[in-house]
């Protein structure tokens, strides 16, 4: 629903100090059946949060990362789009607004269906969706070196 192509990508609305304080983070991540199962290690500077780092679980027996603290129960998962967010949106539902909590998608694959990937539902709760749907949010994880 909301085409980036145009767009200069992520890291370019940062300023170059903290894109250049930004540490790359490898972390191990399960592996759909259809890409033979299992797990590989990853290394980015900016990626998704996981299932188990929001408290949700492991996918197909992967410990993705640990869980982190803030991360409690379901309230603790919700997020709500700003509302820049909501204004710049293609997606029409009547329900995006930026006093509604609303999904976000995970890094972690549905192990068991290539087209599915994990979200947080709007309710804090673990579900999929497919992978080429454009309505859910991001919450993106980021490593900065806090000395510089």
């Amino acid at each position: 629903y909301n085409e980036y192509q145009a767009e200069a990508g992520f890291l370019s609305f940062f300023e170059a100090d903290f894109r250049n304080a930004l540490l790359n983070d490898t972390i191990t991540v399960a592996k759909s059946s259809t890409d033979g199962g299992g797990s590989e290690q990853i290394t980015r500077k900016v990626r998704l949060l996981t299932e188990t780092e929001v408290g949700l679980g492991n996918e197909n027996g992967i410990a993705e990362g640990t869980k982190w603290p803030r991360f409690t129960d379901n309230n603790s998962r919700l997020a709500y789009p700003t509302a820049e967010a909501v204004s710049k949106s293609e997606y029409t539902s009547s329900s995006l607004n930026a006093s509604s909590p609303w999904w976000w998608w995970l890094l972690t694959p549905n192990a068991g269906n290539a087209n599915n990937v994990r979200n947080v539902n709007s309710d804090g709760s673990l579900s999929n969706n497919n992978a080429y749907n454009g309505n859910n949010g991001v919450r993106p994880d980021l490593v900065e070196n806090a000395t510089e």
